[in-house]
């Protein structure tokens, strides 16, 4: 779990395939529905985590997690 996407130092990463090429390890939800999607706001990360077979929400970000939940199922 991390509270955001970069490198301690480093620009963050702001779209999936920066991500992605930064952290190959990761997991990332369905790239189809947030490829190139930039964060361009001050809002924190959504943070969640895999739990009992469903998304729980650690902190409400930029993306809401019943989107989140709605693009996996």
């Amino acid at each position: 779990m991390t509270t955001s996407v970069n490198i301690s130092g480093k620009e963050p990463a702001k779209n999936v395939d920066e991500i992605l090429e930064i952290f190959p390890e990761v997991l990332v939800l369905q790239k189809q529905d947030f490829s190139n999607h930039k964060c361009n706001n001050k809002l924190p990360s959504t943070v969640i985590k895999w739990k009992s077979g469903k998304w729980e929400n650690l902190r409400q970000g930029y993306i809401n997690i019943l989107n989140i939940n709605n693009s996996i199922y």
